[in-house]
């Protein structure tokens, strides 16, 4: 990491269920000052966008996501 640069941001995202459901982690990231990097749980997409809010926007378009900073 470059110097002068800010600590990257840990993130989850979960998504949660209105018929009763436990909520489930979709995945986790880190947000950069630049980007946020996007891993799903399985390990089977992985994503960049611009920050940890447009990676949950962008999910939600399949059901109701959350952001989660531990």
């Amino acid at each position: 990491m470059k110097q002068g640069m800010d600590t990257p941001r840990r993130f989850a995202i979960v998504e949660d269920f209105e018929d009763g459901r436990e909520s489930m982690v979709v995945g986790w990231g880190c947000e950069f000052t630049d980007r946020a990097d996007f891993v799903s749980e399985d390990g089977r997409m992985l994503m960049t966008s611009s920050s940890a809010e447009s990676t949950r926007d962008l999910l939600g378009i399949t059901g109701d996501m959350r952001l989660v900073w531990p």
